[in-house]
């Protein structure tokens, strides 16, 4: 019996010198290719189990950003651990984030962990377009209409959290444990918006699971109440609450800028 592994990897490398000899492999590996006596069998042993149609589009796009210009072996070798899951995504959002990560990789020496790699092959299309829609809205400059206010920039709630995923979506829906005990049946814009809070609710635990965000609980001092004396004015401070505040955290920072494609500079934030 054939080892399923043996066979994908097999299926993989027959495609190897059709991917090497595509437009955008071929600009990017010249460098590798000469320095080893164009030694291609040699090449496509190491692309083996990286090499797919996938990782030609991500090539493409890869190319794309670079403007054409060929990398070199010690680039090669710093992108290739990257090159096994970039081979097995087919989104092509997502495919140009891995672009982006591999351009990172060779050119912000430092600031790219190989983790990067791991954390974006977890991560769906609708995810990664908010994770973006989510570091812009919180590195804006001016907050939009009707935007849940924000004592601390950096600092975020999950109203604003469910602000950003769709404004028209209330924050007060009913728990599992409400609709339970329900006796009549939920109308159809409740259950679409259940539906929409329960997924919000996944994708911010996956972000928390990646360590893209973080959460931290604030002590704070409520608004304080003046009564007037025969005398004069007393204070009367207000009671003390506990807030749920989310942050990104330094690795989520640095994931984000590494994975946004290049050619789009307009990017707030990075």
């Amino acid at each position: 019996m054939c080892d399923p592994e043996e066979t994908a990897a097999k299926a993989v490398g027959e495609s190897v010198g059709k991917i090497l000899d595509s437009e955008a492999a071929k600009n990017l590996l010249c460098p590798v290719t000469n320095e080893l006596g164009l030694a291609l069998g040699e090449i496509g042993s190491a692309f083996r189990f990286y090499v797919s149609e996938n990782l030609e589009k991500v090539f493409k796009k890869w190319a794309h950003q670079r403007q054409g210009q060929p990398i070199n072996p010690e680039q090669f070798q710093r992108v290739l651990p990257l090159l096994q899951d970039a081979s097995l995504q087919s989104d092509d959002e997502l495919q140009d984030r891995w672009a982006a990560l591999l351009e990172s990789t060779v050119t912000k020496l430092g600031n790219v962990l190989p983790s990067f790699g791991n954390t974006l092959s977890q991560l769906t299309s609708e995810e990664a377009r908010y994770l973006d829609e989510l570091w812009a809205a919180v590195n804006r400059e001016y907050p939009l209409p009707d935007e849940p206010y924000r004592r601390n920039k950096k600092l975020f709630d999950y109203r604003f959290m469910t602000f950003v995923f769709d404004p028209q979506l209330p924050t007060n829906l009913l728990s599992g444990y409400e609709i339970q005990r329900r006796k009549e049946p939920l109308s159809p814009e409740q259950k679409t918006a259940i539906v929409k809070r329960n997924k919000l609710q996944l994708i911010i635990q996956d972000f928390e699971r990646l360590g893209v965000i973080g959460t931290r609980t604030e002590l704070v001092q409520g608004s304080s109440e003046w009564i007037e004396t025969d005398s004069k004015e007393v204070e009367i401070p207000g009671g003390t609450a506990l807030f749920e505040q989310t942050f990104f955290t330094p690795y989520g920072r640095g994931f984000i800028k590494a994975v946004s494609p290049k050619h789009n500079s307009s990017r707030r934030g990075n």
